[in-house]
């Protein structure tokens, strides 16, 4: 899907590949066959048919996650923000756009690296950083992990779903119903 800035990516691939950067770009996921046509020339047209690989639609993204060394998030705008959170729950550096949820997720150089959404230059600048800074990004993937392990649980979730509903002054019971007979 074009929002997601696969088309970015290549690109910021083939900067990679200018300044003598031999890496790897797995594009996972699908979208629109005319976008998907788009992202075939445009890694045609930059000759990176041996460094990008479409792997399409996987029924785990934890795995291709976990073969690599660093998470792209390129979105224009991300709600959520589920893949920068899975990349980090598998302790790998991500790499995002300033951008939407991305950017509310990631603190730059502490937990993730942080680009000017737009500007493949910017992404692949941070790439070669990491790929130069082997330390600091496994340092960035031990902390994503950690923020990750410590905000996203169920008794977190839980607790904050018992305090909205006591703020709002109605019987618990009431708001998720009689407990089921045992």
């Amino acid at each position: 899907m074009e929002g997601k800035g696969q088309g970015e990516s290549v690109l910021a691939f083939a900067r990679l590949r200018e300044i003598g950067i031999d890496a790897e770009l797995l594009v996972v996921g699908d979208g629109l066959p005319d976008y998907c046509h788009f992202l075939g020339g445009l890694v045609r047209s930059n000759q990176l048919e041996d460094r990008v690989t479409f792997v399409g639609q996987v029924r785990d993204a934890l795995t291709p996650m976990r073969s690599s060394d660093a998470v792209l998030v390129c979105s224009k705008s991300e709600a959520f923000g589920r893949v920068t959170i899975e990349g980090m729950f598998v302790g790998k550096p991500v790499i995002g756009a300033r951008s939407g949820a991305t950017a509310e997720l990631i603190q730059d150089g502490v937990n993730g690296l942080l680009y000017n959404q737009g500007d493949p230059s910017d992404l692949a600048a941070k790439i070669e950083y990491l790929y130069k800074n082997p330390g600091i990004a496994n340092e960035l993937g031990r902390n994503g992990q950690s923020w990750v392990e410590k905000c996203f649980t169920q008794e977190r979730y839980a607790g904050e779903l018992i305090a909205v509903l006591k703020s709002l002054s109605l019987p618990i019971a009431k708001v998720i119903g009689p407990a089921p007979a045992v």
